[in-house]
């Protein structure tokens, strides 16, 4: 079941632009660096963020 799941995710590597764009949230939110990292990646790759913590929503928002 675990592995059928799996099947429907998708990999996003962490490349240079994912790189610069974790580089700019910090600098703008003095963030943790997870938290950037997410949010990034998510912006980069124009992919919806879905979360429960506020902070990171309000990050991801805020750079949108």
């Amino acid at each position: 079941q675990i592995q059928g799941m799996l099947s429907y995710l998708t990999y996003l590597p962490l490349d240079k632009a994912v790189e610069e764009k974790v580089i700019q949230i910090r600098q703008q939110h003095k963030c943790k660096l997870p938290d950037a990292i997410i949010a990034a990646t998510a912006l980069v790759n124009d992919a919806k963020l879905i979360t429960l913590d506020q902070q990171l929503d309000r990050i991801y928002n805020d750079c949108k």
